[in-house]
């Protein structure tokens, strides 16, 4: 019995839950015009002084004055769900998804102005592998295929926003390219001679040899004559000659056949109807978003997850990546009302050997809670900033490459190379590939309020534990930067306009009130 009402009152809540403010203003309303009417009618009915009254009460004009009020409490939750921007989002898709969101955050008792709100901008569907690698336990949502699913985690809503925005279309044909080449770089290379390996180290550069620390006093060559073995010596010889240009090239030899053949952009096209369509429905969900959580901030930090190996897939991707993601950042901070905190996260890096071999020598326990990237706060994304931002973030990420190369004895270990690819990456296409998407991505131009860049960090999202690394870091970052959040600057003055208003409208109702008063009083 007890568990039958409890299941009652669950399923009454989960149905209150939908009910809008303007719908409720609307029906209090008509509860009391009701209450009042029918409290007149008792009165003059009851009352033999009121007879006039009694005789005018009669009930066909008792059910006008009763349609009258239906009709003036519909007119009013029209007005209060323009007021309150609660008109529901047109795509049938986002609609049922919204709809299942919240019902699910029902049923578990949490309202959305209860917990702080981050939104996760998630072209490739990376969300749960994220969660996962971070060792977030997380609530999961029924309707796993919807573009908009709400996750709960340790005190915190995430909104999943996927197959929305500028980045989707994007990301959708990047992918698409990524498979297309193949087919015909088989046959480019099906006649070549694929050369073998013998050096394997990082770009030639000035200070590489500085900075790597690369020495063998005791003048050893590697014990290991397998695959992988690298000579000491002629790694230290290459990299005291930056004159040598022979370094990494029969690295890239290994991997030639997917490496070497990288086609341009300039055959992914993106129609503007689809974008526009696109930006349309990612504006109704930070409208319905911004209704919901009202009083509060719509959210509290902004994640962007994006696949390490499209950001390296072609030449040039970084800029197109970074274009998509300033227009949808720019719409979220226009609908939204808010400049949040940015995290950018570099998902899947486990696809590169070298990551994988960089997690093994740093220990997988300790991996996880390490951060390969760079983020000391939320800062004002000028130009000048964004690229003091970008050298820092590669300062970072190639010196912890480089301290696990330091070692003059790992240099010789099975796998060496690998690191040495990754670190030539590092000073390399994946360094200008970073850098093009976080400087065409938040460098401000023009009359924009600048966004507050929080964090670009590299993380691996494998299923496998081994292939699991830097990514809790980038969650308790996301978290830790919440009380950044500010509003722009025209939220604030809207919102001054409507205080203003509201003030202007209660000295009126005042007003009329006393006018009122003294209307009915004046001959007494």
């Amino acid at each position: 019995m007890f568990d039958k009402m409890s299941e009652r009152a669950a399923n009454l809540r989960v149905a209150l839950a939908g009910v809008s403010a303007a719908a409720w203003i609307a029906l209090a309303t008509f509860s009391g015009l009701l209450m009042l009417t029918g409290l007149a009618w008792l009165l003059a009915w009851n009352n033999p002084v009121w007879v006039p009254w009694g005789t005018y009460l009669t009930l066909t004009r008792g059910l006008s004055l009763l349609g009258m009020a239906i009709l003036a409490c519909a007119a009013e939750y029209l007005l209060f769900r323009i007021w309150f921007d609660e008109t529901p989002i047109p795509d049938r898709e986002l609609r049922a998804g919204w709809t299942a969101g919240l019902r699910h955050l029902a049923r578990e008792g949490i309202r959305l102005q209860s917990l702080p709100c981050f939104m996760l901008l998630d072209p490739t569907d990376a969300c749960e592998s994220w969660f996962d690698a971070a060792g977030i336990r997380v609530q999961r949502p029924e309707a796993s295929d919807s573009p908009v699913r709400w996750y709960v985690a340790e005190e915190s809503l995430f909104l999943v926003v996927q197959k929305l925005g500028c980045l989707e279309p994007l990301t959708k044909e990047l992918n698409e390219a990524r498979r297309r080449p193949y087919r015909y770089a088989m046959q480019t290379y099906a006649h070549q001679t694929v050369p073998q390996p013998s050096l394997v180290t990082a770009t030639a550069d000035n200070n590489l040899a500085t900075s790597l620390e690369l020495d063998d006093p005791q003048g050893r060559k590697s014990a290991d004559s397998g695959f992988g073995s690298i000579d000491v010596h002629a790694v230290r010889e290459a990299l005291q000659n930056p004159q040598s240009n022979t370094i990494l090239n029969d690295s890239l030899a290994l991997d030639q056949v997917d490496d070497t053949y990288t086609p341009g952009m300039a055959d992914i096209h993106i129609s503007s109807t689809e974008i526009a369509r696109q930006s349309r429905r990612l504006a109704d969900v930070c409208r319905r978003l911004t209704a919901c959580r009202r009083p509060v901030v719509p959210v509290n930090g902004i994640g962007v997850l994006l696949p390490d190996g499209l950001l390296s897939a072609f030449t040039g991707t970084g800029a197109r990546l970074g274009q998509a993601l300033r227009h949808d950042l720019d719409l979220l901070q226009q609908e939204l009302g808010v400049i949040a905190p940015v995290s950018v996260i570099v998902v899947g890096a486990e696809e590169d050997a070298g990551m994988i071999e960089l997690i093994r020598r740093s220990g997988r326990d300790q991996s996880k809670g390490r951060r390969l990237g760079w983020g000391i706060g939320p800062s004002r994304a000028t130009q000048e900033r964004v690229a003091e931002f970008c050298e820092e973030v590669m300062r970072v990420l190639r010196s912890t490459v480089g301290r696990r190369l330091r070692d003059p004895l790992s240099v010789g270990r099975p796998g060496a190379y690998r690191l040495f690819r990754l670190m030539s990456s590092l000073r390399g296409d994946r360094s200008e590939e970073l850098q093009a998407l976080i400087t065409h991505g938040f460098a401000s131009e023009g009359t924009r309020e600048p966004d507050l860049l929080a964090e670009v960090s590299i993380a691996a999202t494998g299923i496998q534990p081994t292939e699991r690394a830097f990514a809790g870091s980038t969650y308790r970052q996301l978290i830790e930067n919440q009380e950044f959040v500010e509003w722009t600057v025209a939220s604030r003055r809207r919102e001054r306009q409507y205080r203003w208003l509201a003030a202007i409208c209660g000295g009126l109702s005042i007003m009329a009130a006393l006018v009122l008063v003294a209307l009915l009083f004046g001959d007494v």
